[in-house]
């Protein structure tokens, strides 16, 4: 075979089988002669839930999973990322697929915490990262022509395999190569030990760090000389539009540091996580007389609520 031929030092077991519920666990069983459990399963399954079956599947065996979401009716090549499934947007195949898992009794992770001691910490939440395209899909599933509304939708496509549609979905040819080169590289990283860390969303726009960064100015100004003041007069803010960018999608992921909350579905605030205008420097070393006094290391990314009961 060409595995054999390209890499004969390495072994295969090919286990040709169409996943489903009943056979998953099997298929994931450890190689004959071993009783080691797979390191790392890659779901390249575009059907939503066969796709679940699997994934659920990994998530009882406590195995890790890098899972391919939607390449079609998406183009532009600049759009990929890297994400924990719970994170991907504006991609119809993982929010559906977040959907199926959690009617199979399987989390995501990425819920919000409550603030409440007596409330009960969310179960652990299945290990799988995802590859997918921040693009809005551009197109939706083709029409039925007129000749299969005639002789009849279930006469076309895979009629024999349970779930899978009859529409078409339009797809670039590079967008899945795209797609695979990227959960190829990201595989191989970590089997290595030196996983890859990518963007986990799409970057902010520089309107909405500027807005993120006057609030902070409100907040900073109001805080420290009352409660009239306005902006303008936080003269020791040491922040830009990159600043920001890095705080909320690169430290913070685009969550609340405290309660996980998404940036994407509420309003989150830049705040001060120091009470002093500077948190103290490592070692003893102090800070030059001339600078500025808040920077990107003094701020978390916060819900309001939680960021006024923090002032």
């Amino acid at each position: 075979t060409f595995a054999a031929a390209t890499a004969p030092f390495v072994r295969v077991d090919a286990r040709v089988a169409m996943v489903t519920a009943e056979n998953a666990e099997a298929l994931l069983a450890p190689l004959e002669g071993s009783d080691a459990k797979p390191d790392l399963v890659v779901d390249c399954i575009d059907d939503v839930e066969t796709k679940a079956a699997l994934l659920a599947t990994c998530a009882r065996l406590g195995i890790k999973a890098l899972s391919a979401c939607g390449a079609g009716a998406k183009a532009d090549p600049t759009r990929w990322c890297v994400a924990p499934l719970a994170d991907a947007v504006h991609d119809p195949l993982a929010a559906k697929l977040r959907w199926a898992l959690g009617k199979r009794g399987v989390t995501v992770g990425g819920a919000e915490l409550a603030l409440d001691a007596d409330r009960p910490a969310p179960p652990e939440a299945i290990d799988c990262t995802c590859v997918y395209s921040h693009e809005p899909p551009r197109v939706g599933l083709l029409p039925l022509t007129d000749q299969q509304i005639k002789e009849g939708a279930s006469s076309f496509g895979a009629v024999d395999v349970d779930h899978f549609r009859v529409r078409v979905m339009p797809v670039l040819g590079a967008a899945p190569a795209m797609a695979g080169q990227a959960l190829a590289s990201v595989a191989l990283c970590g089997l290595a030990g030196a996983p890859a860390t990518g963007k986990p969303r799409e970057a902010l726009s520089k309107k909405l760090c500027l807005k993120l960064l006057e609030s902070l100015r409100k907040r900073e100004a109001r805080r420290e000389l009352g409660p009239k003041v306005q902006p303008v007069a936080c003269t020791w803010l040491d922040c830009g539009v990159d600043d920001a960018e890095y705080v909320v999608n690169d430290v913070w992921r685009g969550r609340c540091a405290a309660t996980r909350r998404k940036l994407d579905r509420k309003p989150l605030v830049l705040c001060r996580w120091w009470r002093s205008l500077r948190p103290p420097r490592p070692h003893g070393c102090a800070w030059p007389a001339d600078a500025p006094p808040v920077g990107a290391d003094a701020l978390i990314c916060l819900a309001p609520p939680l960021a006024d009961a923090l002032d």
